[in-house]
């Protein structure tokens, strides 16, 4: 899609309501590169421990520079209403089996290593073609 994009000149690099697919991939990416940074830094605290510093820590560092200041705002806000790591994790095994609680602890890492993967990918593919600062 990007390079058929690229070769037919339908990405617009000063237009920022342009609806190229390239510019949407590029929002997924940087996306991606929060959600990476925050499951990251969700191995460094407790189960008790609450999910908010963390995403604000992760947000601050990749989504925020894209962001206007009333955005930013809402965001942070947001991210004060996420749970604890335990609650985060029973939503992702709602059974609350312990087997599968223990399994999603160890397959966060593996996941987060999966995603850097794509994210690398994708990273060297819009630098390789410059279109890493499209709106």
């Amino acid at each position: 899609m990007v390079d058929y994009e690229i070769k037919n000149d339908l990405i617009k690099t000063k237009k920022k309501d342009d609806p190229s697919g390239s510019r949407t991939l590029l929002r997924l990416h940087r996306a991606l590169e929060y959600i990476i940074g925050f499951l990251h830094k969700l191995e460094d605290i407790q189960d008790d421990g609450y999910c908010s510093g963390i995403s604000r820590e992760a947000y601050e560092a990749t989504l925020m520079k894209y962001h206007p200041w009333v955005v930013q705002k809402a965001a942070k806000l947001a991210m004060g209403l996420l749970p604890t790591k335990k609650g985060l994790v029973a939503k992702v095994c709602p059974d609350g089996n312990e087997a599968a609680l223990k399994k999603a602890h160890e397959d966060f890492p593996k996941a987060v290593s999966a995603m850097r993967g794509v994210y690398e990918a994708t990273q060297v593919f819009y630098k390789d073609n410059n279109l890493l600062e499209i709106p």
